[in-house]
């Protein structure tokens, strides 16, 4: 494993650097070098998919002056069990679909970094919090929405801006 990002920022003079404690998008190094932020993003495909969701993109929109950052998300049903790192915040590539017990999601496919095929084919990210190891089926869990399948409707399970806080 190699992270030459970390050693040429700190080359420059970078102001901070960081992991941070969520699957996938470790590591993630982000910086100010004389006054410009620069983000180190990880080299999976999907680590760096999800670090750009949940900081350079918020970060430029908040530089821009955009009032919502974050995509938004729903309250969804887990469909099976949902295995997580617990020292970790974990970012699952999930797909949906209403049925019965409302919104449902399950497992796009395989969850490893590499496996760009489900991030393709998901809708969006189920977000397990750091603390939390399984989301037992039936639980609710939110999920980040990428994009809103025609199926699916998010009238009162939306939460409009992300994260609070």
């Amino acid at each position: 494993e190699f992270d030459y990002v970390r050693d040429v920022m700190a080359r420059l003079g970078a102001a901070t650097s960081w992991k941070v404690a969520m699957q996938p998008a470790k590591p993630f190094t982000f910086g100010t070098v004389d006054g410009t932020p620069v983000f180190g993003l990880p080299g999976n495909p999907v680590s760096v998919s999800v670090a750009f969701e949940q900081f350079l993109r918020p970060g430029l929109l908040s530089m821009m002056g955009a009032d919502r950052m974050f995509r938004p998300r729903v309250l969804a049903v887990a469909e099976t069990a949902f295995t997580t790192a617990i020292a970790k915040t974990v970012f699952l590539r999930v797909c949906l679909r209403n049925d019965a017990r409302g919104l449902v999601a399950s497992l796009a496919g395989g969850q490893g970094s590499h496996q760009l095929g489900a991030l393709a084919d998901a809708d969006g990210l189920a977000v397990v919090e750091r603390g939390i190891d399984v989301v037992p089926a039936g639980s609710d869990v939110w999920v980040e929405l990428h994009r809103a399948p025609a199926q699916v409707t998010l009238a009162d399970r939306c939460q409009p801006d992300g994260p609070s806080g």
